[in-house]
């Protein structure tokens, strides 16, 4: 009963990062929404070129939930923090998201969202040799 919606303009491209990686990473947030919003949740991908010329894809990871509590948002990146203290964690965790993206010369940021939660990625292309 997830929702799931994905917004590209088709192209392919090259990353930093292996596509196992990225999945991993979008499903791990994925799974975060799900997790804490509930089967009726709805979660959009944006995908989206940046650069000049274009040199970053950026990923927007969006959902319709209560959003992260403004006590908890400092903390979400940190090693080994999480908010379901009675279950052992299945996804890869925020705080491993963030060190494999900074590893490929990636970011991750928690940005406003007026309703749910929204994460912002952005990952390097390849240059062309």
């Amino acid at each position: 009963n997830v929702d799931i919606q994905i917004e590209t303009k088709s192209k392919k491209i090259k990353l930093t990062l292996s596509s196992v990686a990225l999945e991993s990473i979008i499903r791990s947030l994925i799974d975060n929404s799900i997790k804490h919003c509930g089967d009726g949740v709805s979660v959009t991908v944006r995908l989206e070129m940046l650069g000049s010329p274009e040199s970053n894809l950026q990923i927007d990871v969006s959902d319709d939930g209560p959003g992260i509590p403004d006590s908890l948002k400092d903390r979400i990146f940190e090693d080994f923090f999480t908010t379901d203290k009675g279950r052992s964690t299945g996804g890869m965790g925020l705080a491993n998201v963030k060190k494999l993206l900074e590893g490929n010369n990636g970011s991750i940021e928690l940005l406003y969202s007026e309703k749910g939660s929204k994460f912002r990625l952005s990952i390097p292309l390849l240059k062309a040799s």
